[in-house]
């Protein structure tokens, strides 16, 4: 930080002595402020930074955009095991790994190299366990202006939204579940014992399934994508709009840079559908009667009971985009 300092006052310095129409030597300038920037930068994640103990690429201690660049084509998986293969058990990966993951106390925003990946089995309870003070990163801020119960970033908001998922996914509620997944299965096994061209497609049929159940289960609609044996534009702009989350992932900020910019075909038009549709799914439900044999029903009993000035349409709608995304894998 004192490098910057120094530096930006050689710039302003430089700058007063400059003629105006010395543009070559004010770029000049501009790059060796930048160059002394990030210079700084660097040196201070390399061997200041208080996670430089962990082994990991040299690349990922340095910037997010090394694992941006490794996960373009979804396989992030197996880039994970293979760090883990050359580094061992707890890795530094400048990157939020949902499965093990603690973003260091240097920065509760889940940025860059001040993250690992722990892949021992045993983490889990100290990072993930109740009453733990773990705070949850900047990643979970994805569906912003929507908050799910699932990615509020505020443990009292967090508990206040919980006590609708627990009603909706209770015993009693999952045993009411049951007949209706039970149908959507034989519907399942039919369509497959029915199809023709030999060769099935279980992943596309599965697909038909899980949308299906999703729409039965969360909202009490019936899509009847297996019956049809077709799939519904909702479901390609569910698979496309989840793509991009893949790539974006290790680098939060470029998402929300991305959705400030007018909707761009193939990347993120299909994630914006996403988002309109599944509001769009909640604010259908809300035209029709209370009830409590849906996932949906039960969240949506729960917000008309608050205050009129409480009710949180953003909320409301974050909660059925999170509805919408986990059915994607039932």
């Amino acid at each position: 930080m004192f490098l910057i300092a120094v530096l930006t006052c050689l710039l302003l310095e430089s700058l007063a002595r400059l003629n105006k129409s010395s543009c070559c030597s004010g770029i000049a300038v501009l790059f060796v402020y930048l160059g002394g920037l990030f210079s700084s930068v660097i040196i201070y994640r390399l061997f200041f930074n208080g996670l430089k103990r962990f082994p990991g690429s040299w690349w990922a201690r340095i910037s997010k955009f090394w694992h941006f660049y490794h996960v373009l084509d979804a396989k992030k998986c197996l880039l994970l095991e293979e760090l883990r293969l050359s580094y061992g058990d707890i890795v530094r990966t400048g990157e939020w790994n949902v499965m093990s993951t603690w973003t260091t106390h240097l920065s509760d925003t889940g940025t860059g190299p001040n993250e690992i990946t722990i892949y021992c089995p045993e983490a889990l309870t100290p990072v993930h366990a109740y009453g733990l003070q773990c705070k949850k990163s900047a990643w979970y801020d994805m569906l912003t202006p929507f908050t799910a119960m699932n990615t509020t970033r505020s443990k009292t908001e967090h508990d206040k939204r919980r006590r609708a998922y627990e009603s909706g996914l209770s015993v009693k509620a999952v045993q009411g579940y049951h007949n209706r997944v039970q149908r959507l299965a034989k519907d399942l096994s039919s369509a497959i014992e029915h199809s023709t061209g030999g060769t099935v497609n279980i992943t596309t049929w599965m697909q038909y399934f899980a949308f299906d159940a999703m729409g039965e289960l969360g909202f009490g609609k019936a899509f009847n994508q297996v019956k049809s044996g077709r799939s519904h534009f909702e479901t390609e702009f569910l698979r496309h709009g989840m793509s991009m989350l893949a790539w974006v992932t290790p680098v939060p900020w470029l998402y929300h840079l991305a959705l400030a910019l007018p909707a761009i075909p193939g990347l993120t038009k299909n994630w914006l559908d996403l988002l309109a549709w599944s509001v769009e799914q909640v604010e259908l439900r809300l035209r029709l009667p209370s009830r409590s044999d849906d996932i949906m029903s039960h969240i949506i009993n729960d917000w008309s009971a608050l205050d009129e000035k409480k009710r949180d349409m953003l909320h409301l709608g974050g909660d059925a985009i999170a509805v919408v995304i986990a059915g994607r894998s039932i």
